[in-house]
């Protein structure tokens, strides 16, 4: 098992045989005047997450999360799970987090019955603001039913 290895220079050998071409070559210019070989395990790891680890701005993570809108094909949880994915990058402070991801959340909801509903509430959580959210729209969805009926 690769990882029950200790021994820094097998870990380094393994790792440099996992490569694939593309990132091996990168590896062997990120090395230079260095052979990969010649370099730690540690080494080589922290010249790949440098060279690789995506830069990110809070600020324009925040205007991308608060522009995101429910796709078509997902549903309330679907969605509710998408912006708390996106959160991760907005780096928003502790105490405003529920209240970014409320607003967020009525903000994106494609039925616009369901975020006027959701507006008209004072909802505290965000579990509180999902759940009322898919009761709301059972009973649409219900209402809508029994007039075809």
């Amino acid at each position: 098992n690769v990882e029950d290895v200790t021994d820094d220079t097998k870990k380094r050998n393994l790792l440099i045989t996992a490569l694939a071409v593309q990132p091996f070559k990168t590896l062997i210019s990120l090395c230079k005047p260095k052979k990969p070989t010649e370099c730690t395990y540690q080494d080589l790891i922290q010249k790949l997450r440098i060279n690789y680890a995506r830069v990110t701005f809070p600020s324009t993570e925040r205007v991308k999360f608060f522009a995101t809108r429910q796709e078509s094909s997902q549903t309330l949880t679907d969605f509710a799970n998408s912006l708390r994915d996106k959160m991760e990058t907005c780096k928003f402070p502790s105490d405003f987090y529920e209240q970014a991801l409320i607003t967020a959340f009525v903000g994106g909801l494609n039925n616009e019955h369901v975020r006027k509903h959701l507006m008209q509430k004072n909802l505290e959580t965000f579990e509180q603001t999902l759940n009322t959210a898919r009761t709301f729209e059972s009973v649409l969805i219900q209402g809508a039913n029994a007039k075809h009926d």
